[in-house]
């Protein structure tokens, strides 16, 4: 078979062997917003190509009857093997009963849940290494401006009064 022409149209309606070149030549037919070329050697792997040209790899499989679809990486970041491998790998994932969209979600969801915890835990060793004199110069100074001279003067007393805690004899 003779090698295809650079200007030579791709049959979209039929998978074929993915290689470099191939890809290179895939272009997005003129009034769509997006086409599909899919590979042989792998079923749910396709590359897909938008009217802009942007190029990606993309997983499509049926799940409970609707179509899904996963974008896997620009063609420029991923060789076709990897693309491939990851595409087999989604495939088994799927075929065990997971979707694979979801496992994302809750495997960022749970990324996300350890960042605010490590963040609360830092705060909370923030307010430890604080005591109660410095929050309460704190709080004075703040409502300060809120309170009248007499009113001050008496949390003033209030503090001096509470430095000597009763022993527990």
């Amino acid at each position: 078979m003779a090698r295809p022409k650079k200007t030579e149209a791709i049959d979209l309606t039929q998978a074929h062997d993915l290689t470099a070149g191939l890809i290179e030549r895939l272009t997005c037919p003129e009034g769509k917003a997006q086409a599909f070329l899919r590979d042989a050697q792998s079923p749910g792997l396709r590359v897909r190509v938008t009217s802009s040209g942007a190029k990606s790899y993309v997983f499509e499989a049926k799940l409970n009857r609707q179509t899904i679809r996963r974008t896997i990486g620009d063609v420029r970041a991923w060789t076709i093997e990897d693309a491939r491998k990851e595409s087999n790998r989604l495939r088994v994932t799927l075929d065990a009963g997971d979707d694979p969209r979801e496992l994302e979600r809750q495997r960022m969801a749970d990324a996300e849940a350890k960042k605010a915890a490590e963040r609360a835990q830092i705060e909370a060793d923030k307010l430890a290494a604080v005591t109660v004199g410095e929050v309460w110069a704190i709080y004075l100074e703040d409502r300060r401006p809120h309170w009248g001279e007499r009113h001050y003067a008496d949390h003033l007393k209030m503090a001096k009064g509470a430095v000597s805690w009763p022993s527990a004899a």
